[in-house]
């Protein structure tokens, strides 16, 4: 599309006003990120996903966005093979491991194809959830059950 046909459509403005009814600063992000799609059949199945959003809100109303942390912080220290995340940052992953097997249970694939494909590709990794839930509390103490060895450790640096 060209620039004089995006203005006329006030392309811009609608994209200012979507965002503002995203839940948190990823969605208002990623709203403003769109571009307009010349392929017709890209158009079609991206309505036929907004369509099934509609109506999954408009009968479940379970998807909660507004809570998810924004992700960019996170993602940049992964960005490094040799950072660490710290306790509150692997809380926050938490939040999102949780959304993703929240979303991959709620969502039929039979009712909610469109969906349910997206959800799909969250890739879960086995064991990570249990494992934070086990280290960390949840105002981002680590506790002893973190590693075998800890709860002694602790002691003994309490004796001293």
């Amino acid at each position: 599309m060209d620039l004089e046909t995006l203005e006329l459509i006030e392309f811009d403005q609608v994209l200012e006003i979507v965002a503002g009814l995203a839940q948190n600063s990823l969605g208002r992000r990623r709203v403003q990120e769109i571009e307009p799609l010349g392929d017709f059949g890209l158009v079609k199945c991206r309505l036929e996903t907004l369509s099934e959003a509609v109506r999954y809100l408009e009968l479940s109303a379970k998807i909660d966005l507004g809570h998810l942390p924004d992700p960019e912080a996170i993602e940049a220290v992964l960005e490094n093979r040799d950072s660490v995340l710290s306790p509150n940052e692997l809380l926050e992953v938490l939040v999102f491991l949780e959304f993703g097997q929240s979303a991959k249970r709620d969502l039929d694939p039979r009712k909610w194809p469109k969906l349910s494909g997206l959800v799909n590709e969250i890739v879960i990794p086995f064991g990570l959830r249990s494992a934070i839930k086990t280290s960390i509390d949840l105002k981002g103490d680590v506790l002893d059950s973190a590693h075998p060895d800890l709860g002694s450790v602790r002691r003994k640096h309490e004796q001293f």
